[in-house]
């Protein structure tokens, strides 16, 4: 069972939650049926947990601080994915902000071999790029492709003053869903202005866009279903959400918190 729609929310909007083990959480999407689940934890310095439980595969990405796992360092800007059934201790002397997806159980895209990548000294690629979203100036880092086209998680970049000087553009569809949480800046959309700590799931069949960046931006993208992107794109043509009011698209209805815009502008 697929993840509900939910496009988008800004993650501080959300409550953390105190788990018994003392790690605080934000689930920013969940299916509980299958324990399928996008969410931010912020481990305490000094935590530590010895246990080791069977679990379902995890990817992961450190925003902040450091992460200790079976003896393995993950410190900022560090991806990691750990397969299922590997349930190794977890430290962390500093504490640590993470961003965290679960596979859900029995999923055979968790069987694949445990990464540990240090995404800051990776080389960009800038080469395989979709001609309509030339405008963004993008740029992308490819962390895990699943087995059997089972989906691909990567980090993605614009730059600065990717507005095209056009009134309308098309929209754009996939057959596989989307994940993507920001990591840094702001991009524009029929929905409002994502900036840091924006996050939508959208499953595949979904109409959306266009997509504009005045300051550019950093991204965390996950593509379940599909190790490249497929993209059709709409004859109409849509205008620029230059100036769009935050008004989020959800299959369930949204407490009332999320749906409170977020500042955009920078304080100083």
């Amino acid at each position: 069972m697929e993840r509900k729609h939910i496009e988008f929310i800004q993650s501080q909007s959300l409550y953390w939650t105190r788990g018994p083990d003392g790690i605080e959480l934000k689930v920013l999407s969940e299916e509980a049926a299958t324990g399928d689940r996008a969410a931010l934890i912020r481990y305490p310095a000094g935590w530590q947990d010895n246990r080791e439980d069977s679990l379902s595969a995890e990817e992961f990405f450190v925003l902040d601080g450091q992460l200790d796992i079976g003896g393995e360092s993950f410190r900022r800007n560090y991806f990691g994915f750990l397969p299922e059934r590997t349930g190794e201790a977890r430290t962390s002397e500093s504490g640590a902000l993470v961003l965290s997806f679960r596979f859900a159980s029995g999923d055979p895209d968790g069987r694949s071999e445990p990464l540990r990548i240090d995404t800051a000294a990776m080389p960009w690629d800038v080469t395989v790029l979709d001609g309509k979203l030339t405008h963004l100036r993008l740029a992308r880092k490819i962390l895990r492709l699943g087995p059997n086209d089972s989906g691909r998680t990567y980090l993605l970049a614009g730059l600065p003053h990717g507005v095209p000087q056009v009134p309308d553009m098309p929209q754009e569809t996939h057959p596989h869903a989307e994940e993507m949480f920001m990591i840094h800046g702001e991009m524009k959309s029929p929905q409002g202005i994502m900036t840091t700590g924006a996050y939508f799931y959208r499953p595949g069949g979904i109409l959306h866009g266009p997509h504009v960046s005045e300051f550019g931006f950093l991204m965390f993208m996950r593509q379940p279903g599909s190790n490249r992107v497929i993209t059709e794109w709409s004859e109409r043509r849509a205008p620029l959400p230059i100036d769009a009011a935050f008004a989020p698209r959800s299959a369930f209805e949204l407490p009332e918190a999320w749906r409170t815009p977020h500042p955009v502008r920078p304080v100083y």
